[in-house]
């Protein structure tokens, strides 16, 4: 909590449904800047449940098969190293001082494992094994939220302090009555972007957007979205080679490893995301002349999936290999 910022409400928002509160925003102290306090609180919770299935067949056949599920909320993770960081990084409607409690970015979702392998052995001995499995790791995308982007420093709302991250959760409109969108105008006077035309991008954004969709007339949630979902195939291979020094087999194990396999089938196979974790979907333009009314814009460039950028280097498939001596 910020201790030395005055959250006297002076006014709230008007114009819409959204009427979040605006502060007076002032330092009490002016000896000081920024004073944070840190305190414990019994909100929260997570949980993980799992079940796993498993079966290996004497002819060197097995199977495995996992289900986890978990999920979890945090008034903010405590990630960073400083109160500072911490403190900018909750997400909030009133302020960061009146942080909400919201899915955790922890927060797993589902995940499956699965396998199968075979094992054959070419002698009665079995000291020449060669082993392939296929393992299959499927799991929910990353959790991120929806704020207003140019917020942390223009308005009033959002207290002063370590405040470069954009974490003021959105009004998700019904109607377009419900948000206040500004004609985009060039340096010249002239209209790029009608209000009008931009309320019909930002409504064909949130019909196509599951959760908005469904919650249209209320304040977005912390981490309501999640990245897709993602899929990754490994394949091993083992050959086990038996050596014998006087009476005692020990055995020298050659192994290929190729990660992400599918991917190196398709280029199009296993990809992974990056994280956006506060999605600036709307644009907040400040107050208008009444100084209470938000104004907000949205634009072409808002809708595409950028959110969803791919994580180059974890979606390339890789290939290990390894070498081990493996004394009985």
């Amino acid at each position: 909590r910020s201790v030395n910022y005055d959250n006297t409400v002076v006014a709230n928002w008007t114009g819409t449904p959204d009427d979040r509160v605006i502060y007076d925003g002032s330092d009490i102290d002016d000896t000081y800047s920024s004073v944070y306090v840190g305190t414990n609180t019994d909100e929260g919770y997570t949980y993980t449940l799992t079940a796993a299935l498993e079966k290996q067949w004497h002819s060197g056949l097995g199977l495995f098969l996992s289900y986890t599920y978990g999920d979890g909320e945090a008034i903010f993770e405590g990630t960073s190293s400083q109160n500072s960081s911490n403190w900018r990084g909750a997400f909030h409607v009133n302020g960061r001082n009146q942080t909400v409690l919201g899915r955790t970015d922890f927060s797993m979702g589902s995940k499956v494992i699965g396998g199968i392998s075979y094992t054959h052995s070419w002698d009665d001995q079995k000291n020449f094994n060669s082993t392939i499995a296929l393992i299959y790791e499927g799991l929910s995308g990353d959790p991120y939220s929806y704020v207003y982007n140019n917020f942390a420093a223009t308005n009033p709302n959002n207290e002063r302090g370590s405040t470069s991250k954009n974490r003021s959760l959105i009004w998700v409109p019904a109607t377009r009555s419900e948000i206040n969108l500004v004609d985009i105008v060039d340096s010249d006077g002239y209209v790029e972007v009608s209000a009008d035309e931009q309320w019909a991008m930002l409504e064909d954004y949130i019909e196509h957007d599951d959760y908005l969709s469904d919650n249209r007339g209320q304040y977005a949630e912390k981490n309501s979205n999640r990245t897709p979902f993602e899929s990754n195939i490994d394949l091993k291979f083992l050959q086990d080679i038996g050596v014998n020094i006087g009476n005692t087999q020990n055995r020298l194990q050659l192994s290929v490893d190729i990660l992400n396999f599918a991917n190196m089938l398709s280029s199009s196979s296993g990809v992974k995301y990056n994280n956006p974790f506060d999605y600036r979907l709307i644009n907040y333009e400040g107050l208008g002349p009444d100084g209470t009314t938000p104004e907000f814009t949205f634009t072409e460039e808002d809708r595409d999936d950028e959110r969803f950028s791919i994580w180059d280097g974890g979606s390339r498939w890789r290939m290990r290999l390894g070498l081990r001596y493996i004394f009985n």
